[in-house]
């Protein structure tokens, strides 16, 4: 799926598209993780939504949210 987590981690249900860069980052449970996404240095709650072409630095998600790209 050409996916790389860095120095992260991924809780169970999580589900991670293809050509996602994941680094220094920590992925709680059940979080949905759309297709060329970058996430660094973050945090992302429970039951995130992160769709396709997103990129998150430095950030904070909380609970049950959907990061739309835009």
């Amino acid at each position: 799926s050409g996916s790389m987590l860095i120095d992260s981690s991924a809780g169970p249900g999580t589900i991670i598209g293809q050509r996602v860069l994941i680094e220094g980052s920590v992925l709680w449970e059940s979080v949905t993780v759309g297709d060329d996404v970058n996430v660094r240095n973050s945090i992302i709650a429970d039951g995130v939504q992160v769709e396709p072409g997103v990129t998150i630095e430095r950030s904070v998600i909380g609970h049950g949210a959907t990061i739309a790209a835009g």
